[in-house]
């Protein structure tokens, strides 16, 4: 009954056309649906199939009884008038719909049994994981001129949470990033919406080793500017640089914790179920071991490895609350430069990801039912590092409690729109109507450690920052409302 409720099959025009009954055209065009909550989305043959684990045969078979059921039942009498026939055919619809809740509710509880089909994972439906990754290797070990440098140009494209990269051949090694020459882009193509102008200016600010390329190829991270020299709305990065410039002798220091979701090209995060539902909430997921608890750590190594490679000042990592959820932290990093190892650090992962056939989602509540992600910014300066440091850090939390709703809409790119399914006051978030700061408490807004509250000095964690926040943004506000005093 679920399966058939699900199909949709359609009389072909040819069919409604022809003159005899045994033409041998096809008759029925079949689509697939599959539900989310009242939803139904329309999906590939294979992935219908693949995901419910049946054959066409039997589904159509299925399809094919249901419908004669049904059309029997209206033509048992046909004496009946046509308001009982429609009271008739409400009562069938009413039993069928009936049936589909159970069975919905059925194929919910499903994924929460420990058997091999409700636990597994599937990449089938990516493209990029059923290319031979070996192939590549003999191109890549190819000689290359020593005069000779590939450098990959990023830049954050108009959304503020995706970045975009091209490769360009220099005829020399830079030393820094100042002497990669700039470049441009097209910024309708990369949704940067410049007013009458497509053309973008990409203005090189930090440079790192490439971890892909190797030998002496780079990745040059970018600002983006108009042609005439004004940044373009997306452009955090030179505000925030501006207001790090004012504020060098505090000597600040940041720590990001950036988590993140390890999606396949079915939307489902990596090692969920394969038959529709979701695994059961454990407390054995978080730094767990086992390939029951952890799933894609072979991307995580990966880009732990590339990241120090490049020169990303990678912190650590581990597997998070939620299954085929990790989370890389940046730091301990002076200045812009945190912001900046946190950008390319997103870019290597996207790129690893893509080589292992998924892609990673940065969004801070994707299912309801478990904890979202979040990049919780950790701040100090050298007064607070110092013997007393913590009162400062209260009076820094007192002068944050007072632009909390101005620190939200900067939080994600959406002004605050996605950070708001996040912070529930539930899954260690605070309530986004309200501003709470204490100690040890990972329920609260901002808070300092045990550690530092003992010690009476170290640095304060901001954990309202969503996991697809622009640190750059982030960065610029703790500044301006904890040392600069804008309000």
């Amino acid at each position: 009954m679920y399966i058939s409720c699900s199909l949709e099959m359609k009389e072909t025009s040819r069919a409604r056309n022809r003159k005899e009954e045994t033409s041998s055209r096809r008759q029925y065009s079949v689509e697939y649906y599959m539900s989310k909550g009242e939803t139904k989305y329309r999906v590939c043959k294979t992935m219908f199939l693949n995901t419910h684990g049946i054959g066409e045969y039997s589904a159509l078979q299925w399809k094919k009884e249901n419908n004669q059921l049904g059309q029997r039942d209206l033509d048992s009498s046909p004496e009946r008038t046509e308001p009982e026939q429609s009271r008739k055919r409400q009562a069938r619809n009413e039993t069928l719909k009936m049936r589909v809740d159970c069975l919905q509710l059925f194929f919910k509880e499903l994924p929460k049994t420990s058997e091999p089909l409700t636990n597994g994972f599937s990449l089938i439906h990516s493209p990029n994981a059923k290319l031979a990754k070996t192939i590549i290797d003999k191109y890549l070990c190819l000689p290359m001129p020593e005069c000779i440098c590939c450098v990959e140009y990023i830049w954050i494209d108009g959304t503020g949470e995706n970045v975009r990269s091209k490769s360009r051949t220099l005829e020399f090694i830079p030393d820094n990033h100042k002497e990669v020459p700039t470049w441009g882009c097209d910024g309708i193509a990369s949704m940067l919406a410049v007013p009458k102008e497509t053309d973008v200016l990409l203005v090189p600010i930090a440079m790192y080793n490439d971890p892909f390329r190797r030998s002496n190829n780079k990745l040059v991270l970018c600002d983006t500017y108009e042609f005439d020299g004004k940044p373009l709305p997306s452009n955090n990065r030179k505000s925030c640089a501006d207001a790090v410039n004012q504020v060098c002798d505090h000597e600040i220091m940041w720590g990001m914790e950036q988590q993140y979701l390890v999606m396949d090209m079915d939307e489902r995060p990596f090692g969920w179920p394969v038959i529709l539902g979701e695994p059961r909430r454990r407390r054995t997921y978080y730094c767990g071991i086992g390939g029951n608890k952890v799933f894609g750590r072979e991307i995580a190594e990966s880009h732990y490895r590339a990241c120090l490679y490049a020169g990303v000042q990678i912190g650590s990592i581990h597997p998070d609350a939620v299954p085929g959820q990790w989370e890389f932290q940046i730091g301990v990093v002076p200045g812009i430069k945190a912001a900046d190892d946190l950008w390319v650090g997103r870019y290597i992962l996207g790129r690893i990801a893509e080589e292992y056939g998924v892609h990673i989602c940065y969004h801070p509540k994707h299912f309801d039912n478990f904890p979202g992600c979040s990049c919780h910014v950790n701040f100090s300066t050298k007064t607070t590092r110092k013997d007393n440091g913590l009162p400062v850090l209260e009076e820094f939390m007192e002068k944050l409690s007072k632009r909390h709703d101005a620190h939200l809409k900067r939080y994600d790119p959406y002004g605050g729109e996605q950070n708001k399914l996040r912070l529930t006051g539930h899954d260690g978030t605070s309530a986004v109507d309200k501003f709470t700061s204490g100690v040890g408490d990972k329920s609260l807004s901002v808070r300092v450690t045990k550690e530092t509250a003992t010690k009476k000095k170290g640095y304060m964690e901001d954990r309202r920052p969503s996991s697809n926040c622009d640190p750059y943004a982030a960065c610029d506000m703790i500044i301006r409302t904890c040392l600069l005093g804008e309000c």
